[in-house]
């Protein structure tokens, strides 16, 4: 009848399984590479789980979020794949073939640079900006505001009645 080749077969055969499971894992083309502080990442279905500089990064699932604590990473989306950084008071969405940088300093300034495509970044107060490669972009630390009458600055030169002796209602 037919003559089969059987190293052929078995080729074939290994080539199609990894296909398979290559396409049927959740797991996206997300490489989370030059780590040099601490970042936590959410997955999707709002798995927490914070790594150190010196920890293997799991793979990274296309809906996840990664925070970056301290230090940097460069993050890379390949395309059809989507993933949010966070960093202070902003996030950056990434899809779709880019490539960015994104870094806190001691004073919690955050620093993004795209490197590769466009990227979105989306401030706390919900307005956003689109960067494209070789543009970059500082995030703030986030600002707390203090109670009225608890700011030094805003206090300074000034006594109250009671301090200066003064009584009310006469």
């Amino acid at each position: 009848m037919f003559k089969t080749n059987k190293k052929k077969t078995a080729l074939v055969s290994i080539i199609s399984v990894l296909f398979f499971l290559t396409a049927s894992s959740g797991f996206a083309a997300i490489n989370l590479e030059h780590r040099t502080g601490t970042v936590i990442l959410t997955t999707p279905s709002d798995e927490l789980q914070t790594i150190e500089s010196e920890q293997t990064l799991p793979p990274v699932e296309s809906g996840s979020s990664i925070q970056v604590l301290t230090g940097c990473a460069r993050c890379t989306v390949s395309d059809g794949d989507f993933v949010t950084m966070q960093i202070n008071n902003g996030k950056v969405n990434l899809r779709d073939n880019v490539k960015v940088k994104l870094c806190t300093d001691k004073a919690g300034v955050g620093i993004l640079t795209v490197e590769e495509g466009t990227a979105e970044v989306v401030r706390e107060d919900l307005t956003t900006r689109t960067l494209t490669a070789g543009q970059s972009f500082v995030l703030e630390p986030m600002r707390v505001p203090l109670p009225p009458g608890t700011d030094p600055v805003e206090n300074v030169g000034r006594q109250t009645d009671t301090e200066l002796g003064k009584v009310r209602g006469y």
